[in-house]
């Protein structure tokens, strides 16, 4: 092929790479919005960390020119323009960034702010995630919108949590399983751990069975004792932990205090409770339970082996 060839040639290629990527996309987000846009986004501003870490998983970290405060997974997150709290956010700052999508927390950015942004033109994709297997919902249609090949990571994410809570999963089927074992069900769904999962200490609240954690504790063969809450969120008495007699309290903290964490002392004076009469007072990493993105799985794994100890202490 001649030099002129060569070059022509590859202004065809360039050609019909701008020509896919000015073509409009268009998906369903988790408010039953359509959002469409005139071609995939090139300026992406992300409201939440768990949003930031969700565009970088589905193969758009180079298309974020700003973020909320604590984005700071991956690593690469900690060197991009911050645009405020997720609950306070900097709107000048975020238009001067000329954003051509938003990708909002749905429960957790401050509405008002939210409508303003949209009364301005700013396209604006809602995420709000209940269950695991929307993480990988949300990777594919970021991917459409960002124009990034998300679909591995989303198929190896709902490959994980096809594994999470069965037996092999951490490599250590119990005995009372080994029905379980041999057909490939979900260790425990037979004899189910209750479980307090702990928020905040002072005040106490926890979760109620509409949270993305409850699906977790479910998966891992848990049941939420305070599920039937009517807050996402709940604060409660102690003496209302101590009546559901959890066998096992989880509770998160930061990746560098697992150790020395002392989020779960104060239940140490209740040993009335169960989990704490057996020792069954445990800690989660809280950047990787708390954002619903696939490092969610990493805590669920922790969690899916914590519930197995108490199952083989019966």
């Amino acid at each position: 092929m001649t030099g002129w060839a060569t070059v022509g040639a590859f202004l065809v290629l360039s050609g019909l790479f701008m020509e896919a990527r000015a073509q409009p996309v268009s998906v369903t987000d988790d408010s039953g919005r359509r959002v469409t846009l005139r071609q995939p986004a090139s300026r992406v501003v992300s409201l939440a960390p768990s949003l930031t870490e969700m565009a970088f998983a589905a193969g758009g970290g180079a298309l974020l020119v700003g973020v909320a405060e604590h984005s700071d997974y991956p690593p690469a997150a900690l060197d991009l323009p911050r645009i405020g709290d997720a609950l306070s956010l900097q709107l000048e700052r975020i238009l001067s960034l000329r954003p051509d999508l938003i990708l909002a927390w749905q429960r957790g950015n401050n509405p008002r702010q939210l409508e303003r942004l949209s009364e301005l033109g700013v396209p604006i994709y809602y995420s709000d995630i209940d269950r695991l297997d929307e993480v990988a919902s949300t990777l594919e249609r970021l991917g459409v919108l960002l124009n990034t090949p998300s679909e591995a990571a989303a198929r190896n994410f709902r490959e994980r949590l096809a594994r999470l809570g069965h037996s092999g999963s951490s490599g250590s089927a119990t005995a009372e399983s080994g029905a379980a074992a041999s057909s490939g069900a979900p260790i425990g769904k037979e004899s189910p751990v209750k479980v307090l999962y702990q928020v905040w200490a002072q005040p106490l609240m926890t979760i109620n069975g509409r949270h993305v954690i409850t699906d977790l504790i479910e998966r891992c063969g848990g049941v939420n004792v305070f599920a039937a809450e009517p807050l996402l969120v709940p604060q409660i008495g102690i003496e209302a932990a101590i009546a559901a007699a959890p066998e096992a309290i989880i509770a998160s903290a930061g990746s560098r205090s697992l150790e020395s964490d002392r989020s779960l002392e104060h239940w140490r004076r209740y040993s009335v409770i169960p989990a704490v009469a057996h020792g069954f007072l445990f800690l989660v990493d809280g950047d990787s339970i708390s954002r619903a993105t696939p490092r969610m799985l990493d805590a669920g794994e922790t969690i899916c082996s914590h519930l197995d100890k108490v199952r083989r202490s019966r």
